[in-house]
């Protein structure tokens, strides 16, 4: 028997037609006993009756087999036990499988199957989530409790807190819980091996989980809808309380889960926006999709460098782009960056671009790179069948981008539609660098080295202490006018629906650094304090990650990248409705930091300066 997997598909046409896959008929079959199947064509519009299983491959070495025909094809540890625990003990079950469908040698097929795998999903009955091997034969009861919790809390409106915490320790007093924090956390031991699977940290999945419909999560032998468990974990605990006992569980994976499904609500209210077309131009106020969900995915795990944009364009559209993997790397993401470029306005490409960030890749700072978070995409990922351990993921991302807000316009240009002067305002000259123009208005001289949105109170005195220094701020007095524009700076002159902050916001965050810093406030003023810090916690969790605040050489109050440093340039560049911080090389050519936020010149005040003028800008 041929053990070639190349050897099966020679049998087999080449999937190039339109709408044409393969589906895998799984045999029959229990225990140890071998994995059988046979390969059937078949075309999307004919609405073929399959599953759809999405899995991590975990290590891509093949040691298990699975015979198909006539031949023994290699599949991974972990297709091989999802199989076996799905297949049926007396007839026949259809599966989309993607690493047997696909003929992985042929780059023409999976170039022709990437561009349906949105469909694939899409149309399938079910798409079955496969967490692995339930090794602490835990997930029957995990599961039963999840469901208790969404039948009988989550199904019951109008019930307050307090009452949802004592149906819950009332139905588990009969397991010696005396107290809710005492159920909360013996529940936290028996749902952690769940969040301890590799699923939640691989970046295919993510458009798996987003496209599927009828969506089951399958631990083991333990089985359930994932909108029950998503249902009880967004609902029931949500980040806040998913915190709590963090060191007893992978709060990681519950994070990407609730990023995930934030990204699956987003698909589908795109899907049914009434304005979504072909061309996927950005509607007013709207950041480019596919920029956005490079940003949503960065802390995602994959093993081809080139998957850093391909295992996501099922999400979107991206007419002029497709999987290509007959491209090399340098080429995929060169040919990326110049199509972006073309495609959307305000040079939106420079807001996901690498910037300083390392790459092993010969990649300019103003394109994307598919290392730049720092996490090596196989190193990091052993051993395979377990998330990647914290202490090796650095302090570093993408920032929310500024593109969001629609009343910037640094440059004087406000239009949020690609007009023809968006591409007259760059060209990619010889050594892949990007021709701009631009004025430098500023350098920064002090930089923050704590982050603003952290979640204790002990880091957030000593962030806003370091603040009001790096500020310069003699008083705490909001009759100070250096005071009062550092409270509106901190706040990025913004309101929480990222429109112009109201003069009463600069208040309360006067009231709001007081109490922080010297514990008080003002008297009868808590409720409102309360409530200024709310707004002051959703802007910083929406904006302060991954910036520092700073004080510009000529005293103004910035925000810039975490990876900025004294010295580098804050420059307006034409076409672009927001500043970006560049770092000047020797040869008088600048390579891109990131985007900058610099109080009194988001709005295009910066052309109103003395001697303001265009000049020509090389970014590297």
């Amino acid at each position: 028997m041929p053990e070639y997997p190349g050897e099966k598909y020679l049998h087999l046409d080449c999937l190039t037609a339109p709408e044409e896959f393969r589906i895998l008929i799984l045999a029959p079959g229990s225990g140890s006993e071998p994995l059988r199947c046979h390969l059937k064509h078949a075309i999307l519009s004919d609405n073929p009756k399959y599953d759809a299983i999405s899995y991590a491959w975990g290590d891509p070495n093949k040691p298990r087999v699975i015979i198909c025909e006539d031949c023994s094809i290699p599949i991974t540890e972990s297709l091989f036990t999802a199989l076996q625990h799905l297949r049926h003990e007396h007839e026949e079950i259809a599966i989309w499988a993607d690493a047997v469908c696909i003929h992985q040698s042929s780059d023409i097929e999976k170039n022709h199957q990437l561009a349906l795998m949105g469909m694939i999903y899409s149309r399938a009955a079910r798409t079955l989530v496969w967490l692995g091997e339930d090794k602490t034969e835990c997930a029957v009861d995990a599961f039963r409790r999840i469901s208790y919790l969404y039948n009988c809390v989550l199904r019951r409106s109008k019930m307050t807190n307090k009452e949802i915490r004592q149906q819950v320790l009332w139905a588990y007093q009969q397991e010696g819980c005396e107290t809710f924090e005492a159920w909360y956390m013996n529940f936290i031991d028996t749902i952690a091996p769940i969040f301890g699977s590799p699923y939640f940290y691989r970046l295919w999945v993510v458009q798996e989980f987003a496209l599927g419909r009828n969506t089951q999560l399958v631990f083991g032998a333990g089985k359930m809808s994932m909108y029950e468990f998503i249902s009880v974990f967004d609902d029931f605990m949500g980040l806040e309380q998913g915190a709590l006992f963090q060191e007893r569980y992978n709060f990681h994976g519950l994070c990407n889960l609730l990023d995930m499904d934030s990204i699956r609500a987003s698909y589908q209210k795109h899907q049914r926006s009434p304005d979504v077309n072909p061309t996927n131009r950005p509607r007013p106020h709207r950041f480019p999709q596919i920029l956005e969900l490079i940003r949503q995915t960065e802390r995602q795990f994959f093993t081809d460098p080139r998957d850093r944009l391909y295992a996501i364009l099922s999400l979107t559209t991206t007419p002029g782009f497709s999987a290509d993997y007959t491209s090399t790397v340098d080429e995929t993401f060169m040919c990326f960056a110049s199509w972006a470029l073309t495609s959307f306005p305000s040079l939106a490409l420079l807001s996901v671009a690498r910037g300083v960030s390392e790459t092993r890749f010969k990649l300019p700072s103003w394109t994307l790179a598919p290392d730049m978070a720092g996490l090596d995409s196989v190193e990091l990922r052993r051993p395979w069948d377990a998330p990647p351990r914290l202490s090796n993921m650095p302090p570093t991302g993408l920032p929310v981008t500024f593109l969001h807000v629609a009343h910037f316009k640094a440059s004087g240009i406000g239009s949020l539609e690609m007009t023809p002067d968006d591409s007259a305002c760059w060209s990619i000259g010889a050594e892949n660098v990007l021709q701009l123009k631009g004025c430098i208005i500023d350098s920064l001289q002090t930089r923050g080295d704590r982050w603003l949105n952290t979640a204790t109170s002990r880091e957030r005195h000593r962030s806003l202490v370091e603040a009001v220094t790096i500020a310069k701020c003699r008083t705490l007095y909001f009759g100070d006018d250096r005071y009062r524009r550092f409270c509106a700076a901190m706040t990025f002159e913004l309101s929480i629906q990222d429109t112009p902050a109201p003069p009463a916001q600069h208040v309360n965050f006067d009231r709001y650094v007081r109490r922080i810093i010297h514990g008080s406030g003002g008297r009868g003023q808590r409720e409102e304090i309360l409530d200024g810090d709310g707004r002051f916690t959703d802007i910083y969790s929406r904006w302060a990650r991954y910036r520092f605040f700073c004080l510009t050489t000529l005293d103004r109050f910035a925000w810039v990248p975490h990876l900025a440093e004294s010295g580098d340039k804050i420059c307006i560049v034409q076409g672009s409705r927001i500043p970006y911080v560049l770092r000047q090389q020797p040869d008088g050519r600048f390579v891109l930091v990131g985007e900058c936020w610099i109080q009194g010149f988001m709005e295009g005040e910066a052309l109103d300066l003395p001697g303001f003028r265009w000049d020509d800008i090389h970014l590297v």
